[in-house]
């Protein structure tokens, strides 16, 4: 995962702490500030309801993100 690996060279700079990356991220047109959280060499990209309700994805919901 190349983008990992990015991201994993950045934390090592802008971690808000235990290696989460504060980011803006953006589903389509709506952006929004969030963090990312390094698993299993990948990372989570947590949504709030507002925003998963917005965009029709439901709680359990797997996306891949990029």
């Amino acid at each position: 995962m190349e983008e990992s690996a990015d991201i994993r060279d950045v934390a090592a700079t802008a971690t808000s702490g235990w290696g989460v990356v504060p980011v803006e991220a953006r589903i389509g047109l709506l952006a929004f500030e969030t963090s990312l959280f390094p698993r299993g060499g990948g990372c989570l990209l947590p949504l709030t309801k507002a925003v998963r309700a917005s965009r029709g994805l439901g709680p359990d919901g797997h996306r891949t993100a990029r």
